[in-house]
């Protein structure tokens, strides 16, 4: 009896490690880049921040390396030695980006038949993958959970920057 309890907990523990470990590598931070980030200044934009019913007055919104990092009425200044992507909004509004918090990104758009066939080339399913998570971005969602996919290597592209596309935390099988 006492050995079946500690083969018993033994498996619960391996299942444990084995989820633990899935779960840790679908966290990981994006690629990390020695480049210097990113500057982009979004001027004279009214800000939905999600909470209040009203929209900002005209403000400034500084993002540095995909993070917000200044919102501020006034002017904000930027260190001249650094390229700042500079972007008017002409009073449009500005809001976070959207979560998809259960998707299909390899199964969205592509038939039943084709993701079934033989025939069909992994790179095929692969590209229209991509184009999915590209036309999610524009649509506005920053994030996304992909739900039972084979996401795995989307993920790692987008986060190495070779596609466009949101944050992607996959489930895995």
């Amino acid at each position: 009896m006492r050995l079946r309890y500690s083969l018993i907990i033994g498996i619960l523990i391996l299942i444990v490690i084995g989820l633990t470990a899935q779960f840790s590598y679908a966290q990981t931070r994006p690629f990390k880049s020695s480049h210097t980030p990113s500057f982009k200044l979004f001027e004279n934009v009214r800000i939905f921040d999600g909470i209040s019913e009203q929209l900002s007055a005209p403000s400034n919104v500084l993002v540095v390396a995909n993070k917000i990092q200044t919102i501020s009425t006034a002017s904000i200044p930027t260190p001249t030695e650094i390229s700042v992507t500079r972007i008017n909004g002409g009073g449009r509004v500005l809001m976070p980006g959207l979560i998809n918090a259960h998707t299909h990104v390899f199964m969205e758009t592509t038939p039943v038949e084709k993701l079934l066939s033989p025939d069909t080339p992994t790179e095929a399913l692969f590209q229209q993958a991509q184009k999915n998570a590209t036309a999610m971005l524009m649509r506005g969602f920053t994030s996304a959970r992909d739900m039972a996919g084979p996401v795995f290597e989307l993920k790692k592209a987008i986060d190495s920057g070779k596609v466009v596309g949101p944050r992607i935390w996959p489930s895995g099988a």
